[in-house]
């Protein structure tokens, strides 16, 4: 990704605007201006994680020390007990209770133990990348993301997983935004979720999955033009501070997406001071999202 970074300093040096997004930004302007707005725009965090991903943020702390230390000749055992060990003290930082926290410990256990044998070798881990999408005389638009895992196996061969924490089994499509990106950025056809269930009765067998995810190029194509055009959108609301809401209806019950919205509380409101009240009460201003340092927010998890 050396040439991009190069293109993007040197748009900087002419005066072009840059406007990078990853897949959560993209799924927020696809989904509501406003959402996008009071997330990425102002910030603003629930004051109280939701739990699911207060999961999936355990889970991946502990799944990223436990490939980082395999790619770096640790013992599988010494890979496993540093990695509970820094699960254990990242969860005191976490709202879970304890019981929670440690069934993930031990969910993570049973993980590492299921795919001991699995002759993994490990290229990259949580890498970042960066790629153009479009260019013109004021507006450079690039796409950048963070993989999980970049890794070889005898069975898959080389290719990228991204792991998800799951209570229950999850079907998965080729038109997710954020595993296109995976896929163009490592030029794959196919990505793998690296499922890890959350399901206190089942055996592992059935608890942990690494589903295929097939991804043409066509569909890498339409999905080159599509993003190009909701970062136009993106990139008008925010030269403008024009935000509008969705209040889109979803498929099967017919309900506005609104209502399990977290910012749903915010929108709900008669004016401007309920609004901010709202804020000030549900809310806190957090750090400015960026992909490259911060963990993915609600794709990592149930």
């Amino acid at each position: 990704m050396v040439e991009e970074q190069e293109q993007l300093e040197q748009a900087d040096k002419v005066g072009k605007r840059i406007l990078a997004i990853d897949s959560q930004e993209l799924d927020a302007i696809q989904k509501c201006s406003f959402f996008t707005y009071l997330n990425f725009v102002q910030n603003y965090r629930e004051n109280n994680k939701p739990v699911p991903l207060e999961r999936g943020d355990l889970g991946h702390t502990m799944l990223e020390a436990y490939y980082k230390l395999l790619q770096s000749d640790a013992t599988w055992e010494d890979a496993v007990e540093q990695s509970i060990e820094k699960g254990r003290e990242h969860y005191r930082t976490l709202s879970l209770d304890i019981l929670e926290s440690e069934w993930i410990v031990k969910t993570f256990q049973q993980y590492a133990e299921y795919y001991r044998h699995d002759s993994v070798k490990v290229f990259e881990v949580e890498k970042t990348f960066t790629f153009v999408l479009y260019e013109d005389e004021e507006l450079i638009i690039s796409y950048q993301g963070k993989i999980d895992l970049e890794a070889s196996f005898p069975i898959l061969g080389k290719t990228v997983l991204d792991h998800k924490f799951r209570a229950m089994k999850a079907d998965y499509s080729p038109l997710d935004n954020q595993l296109i990106g995976y896929a163009i950025a490592t030029d794959n056809l196919t990505v793998y979720i690296n499922e890890v269930g959350l399901q206190r009765s089942y055996e592992p067998a059935k608890k942990f999955r690494r589903v295929p995810v097939i991804i043409g190029d066509g569909i890498k194509r339409r999905w080159i033009k599509n993003t190009i055009m909701w970062a136009k959108i993106l990139d008008y609301n925010m030269q403008n501070n024009v935000w509008p809401q969705s209040h889109l209806k979803t498929a099967p019950a017919g309900i506005t997406q609104c209502a399990k919205c977290q910012y749903e509380r915010i929108c709900n409101s008669e004016n401007e001071e309920e609004m901010e009240r709202k804020v000030k009460d549900y809310f806190h201003l957090g750090e400015k999202w960026d992909v490259n340092t911060l963990k993915s927010q609600g794709t990592k998890s149930e």
